[in-house]
């Protein structure tokens, strides 16, 4: 039982110096992507969500929902990716499985 604890403060100590080392850095938290990388989130998310409907995790309406969700953003970062970073636009709603609700 000890252990268990022992591990547990150990991984919360570092858990939070990593955090308050990237946020002294000031470093990027991804907050603010790149077109390129949007666009292979976008991509990665999508090979996911494949993952998860061929293994019966995901329903048929959730998936197509979510993965025509993603395609547009796919198109959208593809598209502003060949513009280039001057005429990019803000990072939108659409990446990973998070609820988007607000921004929509």
């Amino acid at each position: 039982m000890t252990g268990f604890i022992l591990f547990g403060v150990i991984l919360t100590v570092l858990l939070a110096t990593i955090i308050w080392a990237a946020i002294r850095s000031g470093e990027d938290t991804g907050a603010s992507l790149g077109a390129a990388e949007r666009r292979d989130a976008a991509i990665e998310a999508l090979r996911d969500l494949e993952l998860e409907y061929r293994t019966g995790k995901l329903r048929e309406d959730e998936y197509q929902a979510t993965r025509a969700r993603l395609e547009r953003a796919a198109i959208d970062a593809r598209d502003a990716a060949a513009r280039g970073p001057e005429r990019a636009p803000a990072p939108g709603p659409g990446l990973g499985y998070t609820s988007d609700a607000g921004d929509e």
